[in-house]
């Protein structure tokens, strides 16, 4: 038997990585992660947003070298729930990726989440 994953999704709220939780919450900063775990990382919070219903996901990979924003971008090309990705444009988005996920898995299958936005007197 080979040895525990390090990073399990603990709930729909929380990821565990090397025994810390960290949130669920669409915006995944990589600073606070050993760059030998994102490539586990990453698809593992896909996952999990999706299960969330949270379909578009902040990557913050820094400025750097450009290395894990190539791992990061590689990472994402490779994932099928990815339908999109984008370098983040707005003021904060120097050193993030944002990644449009899908609602269903690639075969169609799966729960498909809605986003409704609220009647007009609720807004």
């Amino acid at each position: 038997m080979g040895a525990p994953r390090s990073i399990t999704a603990s709930s729909h709220t929380t990821v565990i990585v090397r025994m810390k939780e960290y949130p669920i919450d669409g915006t995944l900063d990589l600073h606070v992660f050993d760059p030998s775990d994102v490539g586990d990382l990453v698809p593992e919070y896909i996952r999990a947003c999706r299960e969330k219903g949270i379909l578009e996901v902040r990557i913050i990979r820094g400025k750097g070298t450009g290395t894990l924003r190539r791992q990061v971008r590689s990472i994402l090309d490779d994932d099928g729930r990815v339908v999109d990705h984008h370098k983040a444009t707005d003021a904060s988005g120097w050193g993030a990726t944002i990644a449009h996920l899908s609602a269903t898995d690639a075969s169609g299958w799966g729960a498909t989440i809605a986003h409704l936005s609220p009647p007009e007197d609720e807004a």
